[in-house]
């Protein structure tokens, strides 16, 4: 996460909240971080970032974003948030993922027997 974190502020991003790493814990833990001014070619968009990071991509449209979030070697899971009903099945099928969240960061309940 720290590698990412330092990518995306060395092109422009910046961290509003967190970004440094968490010196009174064993291991490599990073604090809950939000990063703004992020773009596609960071490596956000790119490679998996393993720490509590949630950067934020500006866009213009739907059909711009969901070719953004599509255009990736990966593609297990993808969550996105929105307030409209419709939007929100329009993204989920256009989206070419295995599973996919709204407005839910977990896409699966466990169920407990």
């Amino acid at each position: 996460a720290l590698k990412a974190i330092d990518n995306a502020v060395g092109l422009g991003a910046e961290a509003i909240s967190g970004g440094s790493r968490r010196e009174d814990l064993k291991g490599y833990f990073v604090e809950p971080t939000v990063m703004v001014g992020v773009t596609p070619e960071m490596g956000f968009s790119s490679e998996e970032t393993f720490g509590p990071v949630a950067p934020l991509i500006r866009f213009d449209s739907d059909d711009q974003v969901v070719a953004w979030a599509n255009d990736t070697t990966a593609g297990l899971a993808a969550y996105f948030y929105t307030s409209d009903v419709h939007r929100a099945f329009r993204v989920a099928e256009a989206l070419e993922y295995g599973m996919v969240g709204i407005n839910d960061g977990i896409v699966s309940t466990e169920v407990l027997y």
